[in-house]
Order: C-alpha cells, then structure tokens, then sequence
C-alpha cells in the first residue's frame, strides 16, 4: 500500500467535502486538514506496519482509526470556537458603535 497516495485520497476527500459543502477549497479548514494529514503520516504508517506484521489485531486498528478521527474533529473544531470568538468580538463592535451613534442623536439631559 502507498502511504501518501492514501493521504493525498484522504486529503482530497476532504477538500471535496469542503467544495460541496462551503463551494470553495480555501481556507483555515483545509490548512488544518493538510497539517493532520502530513503530520499523521507517520502515525498511520506505524499502523499500518504493526497490522502487517502481525502485532496489531483489527480491532485495534479500529480503534486507532477512531482515535485518528477524533484528533482530526478537534482540531476542526477548534477553528469553530476561534471563529465564534472572532464573530462575537465583531458583534460586540458593531453594537458599540451602533449604540454610540444612536447616543449621539438623543436629547442629552
């Protein structure tokens, strides 16, 4: 089995996902799906290896690949909570601003 054409079908599976989905393949989300992917490199080969050998049953393999999964999911996730604090922030300048104007125009007592 060649490791990198497996991650590089991964990896455009991903970028596929995001293209029918978000209609676009830039961005944060692919930038940390190509990190995962390279730096899962070795992790999954490793394995792969213990599979081949005989060290590792299947259902350790699953195990692992859920394990894979999950790192993956948080490190996605961590984009939501960043973006979210970025948005709120935004929010909160645009009702500062908005309520300054509003305060500019009302009858000072």
């Amino acid at each position: 089995m060649d490791i990198k054409q497996v991650l590089t079908d991964t990896l455009n599976a991903i970028k596929q996902s995001l293209l029918n989905t978000l209609g676009s393949t830039e961005g944060q989300v692919v930038n940390v799906a190509e990190s995962y992917v390279l730096d899962g490199e070795d992790r999954i080969s490793a394995l792969l290896e213990a599979m081949s050998s005989g060290e590792s049953d299947i259902k350790f393999l699953l195990r692992r690949l859920a394990d894979e999964k999950n790192i993956l999911l948080g490190q996605l996730l961590s984009i939501e909570v960043i973006a979210k604090g970025v948005a709120e922030n935004a929010i909160n300048n645009a009702q500062a601003i908005l309520l300054n104007a509003i305060k500019s125009v009302l009858p000072q007592n």
